[in-house]
């Protein structure tokens, strides 16, 4: 990915939070990679669906995932049955 790729990326991110928050959907910016801290977010409840690139998040315990990669043209929703 090229920087120019990256500053489109976050470009997008940038307009995805601002119209999520006009709309009353609270957006947290991780620090750095936010896998254990959506985990934590999903099993305490306060998440309902977790939207991620990978699947990593089901090895932390989520059992809610939507995979939906940057590259893919649809997103696949993950739901872990107990």
């Amino acid at each position: 990915m090229s920087v120019l790729d990256l500053i489109a990326v976050t470009a997008i991110l940038i307009s995805l939070m601002q119209a999520a928050v006009s709309q009353g959907i609270d957006c947290i910016v991780a620090p750095y990679e936010a896998d254990s801290q959506l985990a934590y977010l999903s099993l305490s409840g306060i998440a309902q669906l977790i939207v991620s690139e990978d699947s990593d998040l089901l090895c932390f315990g989520c059992d809610r995932v939507r995979n939906s990669g940057f590259h893919q043209l649809s997103s696949v929703d993950i739901v872990l049955r107990v």
